[in-house]
């Protein structure tokens, strides 16, 4: 997605933000609240915690949409960037394939089974929403809450920043 507000040229993660731009930090980590614990969570391979890394999906946005709609929700059109893991050194060494299948939203523990190594050739598999997802919409939807629209959507977990001014974006 593309945000809001960026900090210069590049996209960062949640604990850099705290150091080169405190103001945009501060408006980020609000998406926390009532679940601080989730930023301290540590991820395997990588050496480091939840919030040092960039929260990118291997799911097209129109897939979401669709999940979405098809629970019974409105979508708001939303702009995302375009991110070519070939074109920017993503791999195995700097990012993991995050497979999210937190029943609740209070319980969130990482194993080692649900975060592996990542692997280009497996982006392909993810690309579409799981029937978790969708099950996960029409639960929220039948419980009048509204979803957070990536859980159980695999993540791909990249940590460093990511060059934004050349990337294409596309508005679903």
């Amino acid at each position: 997605m593309v945000p809001p507000a960026v900090c210069g040229d590049r996209l960062h993660p949640l604990s850099e933000l705290r150091v080169i731009e405190p103001d945009l930090f501060k408006e980020y980590v609000k998406r926390y609240e009532g679940r601080e614990f989730v930023m301290q969570i540590s991820l395997p391979h990588l050496q480091c915690l939840w919030n040092e890394v960039i929260h990118l999906s291997p799911v097209h946005p129109h897939a979401i949409k669709e999940a979405l709609e098809g629970a019974g929700f409105e979508w708001y059109q939303t702009s995302y960037y375009v991110i070519d893991p070939l074109l920017h050194g993503i791999d195995e060494t700097n990012a993991v394939i995050h497979r999210s299948y937190w029943a609740v939203r209070e319980e969130v523990p990482v194993i080692e089974s649900r975060c592996t190594p990542f692997n280009q050739a497996e982006l392909p598999t993810l690309s579409r929403p799981s029937n978790a997802v969708r099950h996960g919409y029409l639960r929220a939807k039948m419980e009048g809450t509204l979803p957070f629209l990536y859980v159980f959507v695999p993540h791909v977990l990249f940590k460093g920043s990511l060059p934004i001014s050349a990337l294409p974006i596309i508005t679903v």
